[in-house]
């Protein structure tokens, strides 16, 4: 993956990177540095090159585990946790959120997959998806401090760590993405796909729009490193996440029905669940764009 990248940002100066793997920060125990410091040459490499990198935040919400998923190796951490590489600074963390459009959730419990028609309406929670279960990463990196760009967030909220996700996009399964796919497992065919590795490419197509709208504008250069522009940007280019109520069920943060590690919660403007929430395409491409020399 490491050669697979230098080639890209080699080769397609100016071009979006979206990044779906990912492991808990300390999954890579003695490790990790050196690891860590390889990967952090290439995203400084991106950044020279006008690439933006996005990386998926998670989909087990604050509830992580040592080793791969189904191996004998799984140790789940009791503590909250973040992923790497979508914590690194140099990296755009991509949350989750849960549209809902025209249809609104109406459960008796949380594993309820009751749904209404409601024509007109539109809902967006955070993304935990109890039946599933699924929620969205986000939280407090143990490897890096608070990064320049996160000045402006409040310091007893970071505690002097880089928090995460930036910002977020649908990552939900209901009202998820259409994909084909011909790969072992899911199999050949079309199916609905969600999580945060959903959200990371629909991000980086709004920034492939935003490229494109530099290039109208004859701005000199492409978006490239993206944090230090994202957290410039007024409120209004994002769709704020806040708690929202569904029958008997509040979704208020992004912890996992059951894992026992307590979750981050949803508050009026940047928050460790959603970030600054979900882009207004069309404000957000805009002023973004502007934004550039």
């Amino acid at each position: 993956m490491l050669k697979g990248e230098q080639y890209a940002i080699d080769t397609y100066p100016g071009s979006v990177i979206s990044q779906s793997f990912a492991a808990t920060e300390q999954s890579f125990h003695s490790a990790g540095d050196a690891q860590v410091a390889k990967f952090d040459k290439v995203y400084q490499q991106a950044a020279a090159n006008y690439v933006t990198i996005i990386g998926s935040a998670g989909d087990t919400g604050t509830a992580n585990v040592i080793g791969g998923q189904g191996t004998s190796k799984t140790k789940p951490l009791p503590y909250p946790t973040v992923n790497w590489p979508s914590s690194d600074p140099l990296v755009t963390s991509a949350g989750g959120t849960w549209l809902q459009y025209n249809w609104t959730w109406t459960p008796t419990s949380p594993t309820d997959l009751t749904y209404a028609t409601t024509p007109g309406s539109r809902t967006e929670a955070v993304w935990n998806e109890p039946f599933l279960p699924a929620a969205t990463g986000g939280g407090l990196s143990v490897l890096f401090p608070t990064p320049t760009f996160q000045s402006g967030i409040s310091s007893s909220l970071l505690n002097g760590h880089r928090g995460l996700p930036d910002l977020s996009w649908n990552a939900a399964v209901d009202g998820g993405v259409l994909v084909y796919t011909s790969f072992p497992g899911l199999g050949v065919g079309w199916h609905i796909i969600g999580g945060t590795s959903a959200a990371s490419p629909q991000l980086a197509g709004l920034i492939a729009l935003t490229n494109q709208k530099a290039d109208m504008l004859g701005k000199s250069h492409h978006v490239g490193y993206l944090n230090p522009l994202l957290y410039a940007l007024p409120a209004s280019d994002f769709n704020d996440i806040v708690t929202q109520t569904f029958g008997p069920v509040t979704i208020d943060n992004n912890e996992l029905y059951g894992s026992g590690v307590t979750g981050y919660p949803t508050t009026p403007g940047y928050d460790l669940a959603t970030g600054f929430g979900s882009p207004i395409a069309n404000n957000f491409v805009t002023d973004l764009a502007n934004a550039l020399p």
